[in-house]
This record gives C-alpha cells, sequence and structure tokens, in this order.
C-alpha cells in the first residue's frame, strides 16, 4: 500500500508541478543584487526584473522569488532570417510569488 501512496503522489507531482524540481527560487544575493530592472543574463537563461520586484528585496533583501520559465515560442524560423547567436537560445524567466524566510520570523514563531 505504501508503494501505491507514493506512486499516485509521485504523479500528482508531474502534473501539478513539483515546486522543487520545476519552480526553482532565486534570492537578492543570487541575482547579484540588482538596482535597476532589467533583462539580465545568468548562467541559467536571462531573467527579466522588475521594478515592484526590487522593490520588495529591497523591503525584504531575504525573499525568494520563484522563477517561471516563459515559453519559447514555436513557430519555425525561415531561412531567410540571420541565424540566432548563441544566447538566443537561453531560456528566459521573470519573477513570480515570493516566499520570506529569515531569521527573524523564524524566532517569533
Amino acid at each position: 500500500m505504501q508503494i501505491v501512496a507514493e506512486g499516485v503522489r509521485g504523479v500528482i507531482d508531474k502534473i501539478a508541478g513539483s515546486p522543487e524540481t520545476t519552480r526553482p527560487k532565486i534570492t537578492w544575493q543570487k541575482a547579484g543584487r540588482v538596482t535597476e530592472p532589467g533583462r539580465y543574463m545568468f548562467t541559467f537563461g536571462w531573467l527579466t526584473v522588475t521594478a515592484d520586484d526590487i522593490a520588495v528585496w529591497r523591503r525584504y533583501p531575504e525573499a525568494r522569488f520563484t522563477m517561471l520559465r516563459i515559453p519559447k515560442p514555436s513557430t519555425p524560423k525561415s531561412s531567410d532570417e540571420a541565424p540566432e547567436d548563441a544566447l538566443g537560445d537561453a531560456d528566459e524567466y521573470h519573477l513570480g510569488t515570493f516566499e520570506l524566510s529569515t531569521a527573524s520570523d523564524e524566532n517569533r514563531t
């Protein structure tokens, strides 16, 4: 019975998207403490940061944002178009919801 329950849980995680595997998180420190909105290149791909995202990080420096991958367009390119550089194939992300987890918050509970 235990094996069946774990199997069902695995299927549900695949359908719903397991936060640990499909929804990476990023902190302000890992984002290089960016101070301006814009599109930034990281080892994982491009990250678009908005003024609102930076405002959250300024108020809550330890906030961890969920990174949401932006789907790539599925339209094929014509042979007339110029070839894309290597960075053109990189994944694109924007920031979604954030969570707060600081030492002072943990001590209050």
